[in-house]
């Protein structure tokens, strides 16, 4: 993933779903204290991250600070109690 991706997209780079409205997906909010480094413009505080419906039921962002990049972390698989 990129650290310079925005919320117009999914963040996952095989989906490529358009973000439309909040609500649908979950937005990941990180603060950052260097937007400079992300490539960000000077007078933005956090990176925002967005993973569609369908995404985030599979996955989540953690952010690398040392990296400056945003991951995608596949969730752990839940076992069906009987």
């Amino acid at each position: 993933m990129n650290a310079n991706s925005d919320v117009s997209t999914c963040a996952n780079p095989t989906c490529g779903e358009k973000f439309q409205r909040l609500g649908e997906g979950e937005l990941f909010v990180f603060p950052i204290s260097d937007p400079k480094v992300w490539g960000l413009p000077p007078q933005v505080k956090q990176k925002v991250i967005w993973l569609c419906d369908g995404c985030c039921s599979q996955y989540y962002v953690r952010i690398d600070r040392r990296h400056h990049s945003a991951q995608l972390v596949r969730k752990p698989a839940t076992r069906r109690v009987a």
